[in-house]
Formats: C-alpha cells, sequence, structure tokens
C-alpha cells in the first residue's frame, strides 16, 4: 500500500488533546479481496439485522463490496473474524470485531468493537464507535469519552439497551474515497481508535 502523509485526526469530546496518528503507515498486512456479496445477520449483537441480497439493493452493492474487503482486510490484521452487514432498524452499516485488544490500563485484555456508518461512507466519516459496556480503567473509574450503555448519549449509542458503551472520537480533514487502500477509511480510523484507547488510560 501506498503511504501518504496523515492528514486526519480525531477531535476528542472532553479536554483531552487532539490525537493525530502522524506519519506511520499501518498497511503492514497483505490485502485479502473477499466474494462475499451477501450481508450476514447479525447474530451476537442482537440488533435483529436482516439478511439482505445485494441483488435487491442494487444501490448498495457498491458498498457492501468495500465493507467486505475492509472486513477481509481487518480479519488478516487482528487475526479472527470480522462481521459486517447492514441494520434496516437504524438504516446503517456496520463492522464488528468481537476481541480487540486494550492496551495496558484497561480492565479488561479485550473488547468487541462496533462501528457504524451511514450509507454517505467512504466519503463520510465513522462518528465515535461502540465497545464493551463493562470496561472501566485499572482503578475502577470510566476513562475519558466512555459512556456506559444507558448514559445521556441518547440516539448516538444505537445499542446501549444491548450492554453496547459509546466512546467519543471525531475524525477530522477525513479523505474518504472507494480505494479504501490509500485513503481514509474503517481501517485506518481503527488505527485512530487504538491511540484514543491508550491515550485516556495514560
Amino acid at each position: 500500500f501506498a503511504k501518504r502523509r496523515a492528514a486526519i485526526t480525531i477531535a476528542a469530546c472532553g479536554s483531552r488533546p487532539t490525537v493525530n496518528r502522524g506519519s506511520a503507515s499501518i498497511w503492514n498486512n497483505k490485502l485479502i479481496l473477499s466474494d462475499l456479496f451477501l450481508v450476514r445477520p447479525c447474530h451476537s449483537l442482537r440488533c435483529n439485522c436482516a439478511l439482505k441480497s445485494m441483488r435487491q439493493q442494487p444501490q448498495s452493492l457498491g458498498l457492501a463490496h468495500r465493507l467486505a474487503e475492509e472486513a477481509s482486510f481487518l480479519a488478516s490484521r487482528y487475526s479472527q473474524p470480522v462481521e459486517y452487514g447492514w441494520d434496516p432498524n437504524i438504516a446503517r452499516w456496520w463492522i464488528h470485531i468481537a476481541a480487540m485488544p486494550l492496551p495496558r490500563g484497561w480492565s479488561h485484555r479485550t473488547t468487541p468493537i462496533l462501528v457504524t456508518v451511514t450509507d454517505s461512507y467512504p466519503m463520510a466519516p465513522p462518528d465515535g464507535f461502540m465497545l464493551s459496556g463493562l470496561l472501566s480503567d485499572a482503578s475502577g473509574r470510566a476513562p475519558g469519552h466512555y459512556f456506559a450503555p444507558h448514559s445521556n448519549m441518547g440516539s448516538r449509542n444505537t445499542y446501549g439497551q444491548n450492554g453496547w458503551a459509546w466512546f467519543c472520537i471525531h475524525p477530522q480533514g477525513w479523505r474518504g474515497d472507494f480505494d479504501f487502500r490509500d485513503h481514509d477509511s474503517i481501517a485506518k480510523y481503527l488505527s485512530l481508535v487504538e491511540i484514543a484507547l491508550a491515550t485516556v488510560v495514560r
């Protein structure tokens, strides 16, 4: 993958400083293209995701293929299956990683991660993400930008009733395109997530 100097940053909601990715490349894995053309049902998320054929949604075929590519890349990067799909109840696409490693300072070693995007992706970025509602820092406190499942985040935490917490970070300077290998993407966004997760427990 081509390297380019990063312009994207995370604007965190609160007093913590903005996190900048710098110029490091995250593309250390070989891209594995997926031939998945069906959005799979999401049993583990308990979010009533529907099985939808892309032949019935021709306008979504390109985005489904894009998410299939990213899910395959992330499966290689995190050495585990990565699911993606569509939730008609909130009209958003999602990518789910079951056990993302957490940096030192958190109460658990891993957490499930759920990133959702609208039909405007990849031109519009993700806005925050969801993770386990059982987390704290090593002292038992809620880290900055971590909002428990039944907090006052309202519509932002669309799966709070299912035990998901909300982590409030917002990318700025986003440059998305349909070739995710050299533009901003969920895959690169998750590298910023890793930095933010380490920053809030320092």
